[in-house]
């Protein structure tokens, strides 16, 4: 077997047999949301409802549906899309994403439950609302991740199966995408050499899609770490390494964008195969972010476009590098992204 042919091979087993994989359809029906039709994103979970502007990315509404039981759970749900279908609510008249945290539960909202199929297709009519499943979410906007977590990844859905990085270990020909070493097998081994890393980092909204997955040296995956602006001029790093990167680089972008009579720093960013969308930068606890990290752990997703006015960052005429911006947010210089910002040139 030829390489293409065995690459194919391994891609549709990945494809069709990996848990971190999407139907064609579903992929299809995320990539064609166009967020600029939505005035909210409604995280539906077990503990908890996030409702968040696309606007400027302010949370508009909580609710804690903490209970000590699944019957009051699933009747404090039933409650809010009553008074939703109802039009009982502050924010009824806004387009509404729904994202139901876990699946099983929009899969019973439309078929197994009489009461929620109706209240499901009521509010769907209510100014072009929309349900997408958990699984379409992170592939497309990836996770949610709160302060002191180190992924946004439960365990159970970070692990990785065995025949997916056996898959993966075939695919990049055992060895390292950046360095090209020869590597060993995955074992059980709790400091193994062999890792996979996500090309598209988990933190800056990369998802666990097996797209997303390569094969790495645990010295060159610490290297990495988050970073989306690596340096890839270096002659150690692989052909396809560099490929790679390079194509991370061109998915993400800084802009900064005047609402409200003033400037916003926002990131244009997006997964392999997925459409790209904005996150818009708040500035909290003298920090500028663009995800809740401290409340629901949720991206500040806002309805932009490449049609927006969207404007460079730029300083003494120039415009600054990407990598710079990225290395001052990771630093928490917040008084030099104002500067920045409020540069009129």
């Amino acid at each position: 077997m030829n390489c293409f042919k065995k690459d194919f091979s391994i891609l549709k087993n990945l494809n069709e047999c990996s848990k971190s994989s999407l139907t064609d359809e579903k992929r299809k029906e995320v990539n064609s949301i166009d967020l600029t039709e939505y005035d909210a994103i409604a995280y539906i979970g077990r503990n908890d409802i996030f409702i968040y502007s696309t606007y400027n990315g302010d949370l508009i509404y909580y609710i804690n549906l903490l209970t000590q039981s699944e019957i009051e759970h699933k009747k404090n749900i039933k409650n809010f899309f009553r008074n939703l279908a109802d039009r009982n609510t502050n924010f009824t008249c806004l387009s509404t994403l729904f994202v139901i945290e876990e699946d099983q539960f929009l899969k019973n909202m439309k078929k197994d439950d009489d009461e929620l199929t109706k209240l499901y297709h009521t509010i769907t009519k209510i100014n072009g609302s929309q349900f997408i499943t958990a699984a379409q979410y992170h592939g497309r906007f990836g996770f949610k991740i709160k302060q002191g977590q180190k992924t946004g990844i439960t365990q159970k859905a970070r692990k990785i199966n065995i025949c997916d990085k056996n898959h993966i270990y075939e695919l990049f020909n055992h060895k390292c995408v950046y360095c090209n070493k020869e590597l060993e097998k995955f074992s059980d081994k709790k400091n193994s050499i062999t890792q996979i890393d996500h090309i598209v980092p988990i933190k800056e909204g990369g998802n666990n899609y097996y797209l997303n997955w390569a094969l790495v040296c645990r010295e060159c995956n610490n290297l990495k770490v988050n970073k989306l602006f690596n340096d890839t001029s270096k002659s150690s790093i692989s052909k396809r390494g560099k490929k790679y990167l390079n194509k991370l680089k061109e998915n993400y972008h800084f802009y900064k964008i005047r609402r409200d009579n003033q400037y916003y720093l926002v990131r244009k960013q997006g997964n392999f195969y997925f459409n790209s969308y904005f996150t818009i930068y708040k500035k909290i606890c003298q920090k500028y972010t663009n995800r809740d990290d401290w409340c629901s752990g949720y991206q500040f997703i806002t309805s932009l476009s490449d049609n927006d006015e969207l404007e460079p960052i730029v300083k003494n005429g120039k415009v600054i590098p990407d990598s710079i911006i990225e290395s001052e947010l990771n630093k928490g210089n917040a008084s030099t992204i104002d500067s920045w910002l409020n540069v009129v040139e």
